[in-house]
């Protein structure tokens, strides 16, 4: 004979969650590890749904008083020690068991505990109510699902027609693209031999500025040649003006020394005919001197020596004349000194 098919239970939370199927074995490692709350509500065929602590095999009997008058439970004991243990529930936190309490009632506890009972029949009665508005929300969302789905049908017939067309439509725009990237890619050449250009352009650019600097500096080199130049042209020209100037006077002195050459050779004629004229005279008077002969007078006027024969006179007072005239004469000349001595 087959054992019978274990009991399977269902687990819901405060929103609506729910946990399962699951053993009651199961649901007894669950209350010892602390994942049974007190509020959690326990089924087995998901229509009666009751507190997860009116099932007595999962041993959800302890509370804990956090404060005067604030309990938490009933959980299992082996949960309560490991709140106690993580800090969650103080250590020295009052604990007592349902059972204990049932076995010695506490008129406080018991009346605590039937607050806390119609507290929770409250909470069943506006979750139950909660509930039943989800499932009309429910029922309401299935049936609009339904006119939608209807609705879904519709359009995905429209979609269908649609697809088709933008299949079509799209083979179109296939052929289009194939002749849009023909012609990009002729775009995309066009615009690469465009860059090449420019930069072909930019580096004739480039080189035409580099030339016009060189000519500028070509320029600015020439002109400071060429001001050098006139510069030097300038001052050449102040040294030959200079020069000419120099030139002529020196012409004006060589004509001056030329005239006072021709002066003085005029001069030193004249001297020598006077030096003539006085080597004769000088010859007359040694002549009348030694020999005592008649006297011929000899004259120099203007440099030209004559001799002529004045009246007789003594020879003492012809000598003194000849004597007087060759004093003039040395002084004329720019002699110094008597080349006679004075007669005694």
């Amino acid at each position: 004979m087959q054992d019978a098919k274990p009991r399977m239970w269902k687990v819901r939370a405060e929103d609506g969650t729910t946990f399962g199927p699951a053993t009651l074995a199961s649901l007894q490692a669950w209350a010892r590890d602390g994942r049974l709350a007190p509020s959690h509500m326990i089924s087995s065929d998901e229509k009666t749904w009751e507190p997860v602590t009116s099932i007595r095999e999962l041993g959800m009997d302890w509370v804990a008083e956090i404060s005067p008058g604030t309990f938490y439970g009933p959980i299992h004991a082996q949960a309560l020690e490991e709140l106690i243990r993580d800090g969650s529930i103080a250590q020295d936190v009052v604990r007592f068991s349902r059972t204990e309490a049932s076995a010695v009632p506490d008129p406080k506890l018991v009346a605590k505990q039937e607050e806390m009972e119609r507290s929770l029949e409250a909470l069943r009665a506006a979750f139950t109510k909660r509930v039943e508005t989800q499932q009309q929300e429910l029922r309401a969302i299935t049936a609009e699902r339904e006119q939608l789905k209807g609705a879904l049908d519709t359009k995905d017939m429209e979609f269908e027609a649609e697809r088709q067309a933008f299949k079509a439509a799209e083979s179109r725009l296939q052929a289009d693209l194939a002749k849009a990237r023909a012609t990009a890619t002729s775009l995309v050449q066009q615009i690469e031999q465009s860059k090449e250009r420019d930069r072909e352009q930019a580096a004739m650019a480039a080189k035409l500025t580099e030339l016009e600097t060189r000519l500028a500096d070509v320029d600015n080199r020439k002109k400071a040649t060429e001001d050098a130049h006139q510069e030097a042209l300038q001052q050449a020209r102040q040294a030959q003006r200079e020069a000419e100037k120099l030139l002529l006077e020196e012409r004006a002195a060589q004509a001056q020394r030329e005239q006072e050459m021709q002066s003085l050779g005029e001069t030193l004629k004249s001297m020598r005919m006077r030096q003539e004229s006085l080597r004769k005279l000088l010859q007359q008077a040694g002549t009348l001197l030694s020999e005592e002969s008649p006297f011929n007078e000899t004259v120099i006027e203007d440099g030209v020596v004559t001799t002529t024969s004045p009246p007789p006179r003594d020879k003492l007072a012809s000598l003194n004349q000849l004597e007087s005239q060759a004093q003039r004469e040395i002084s004329r000349l720019g002699l110094k000194g008597n080349l006679f001595g004075k007669r005694k």
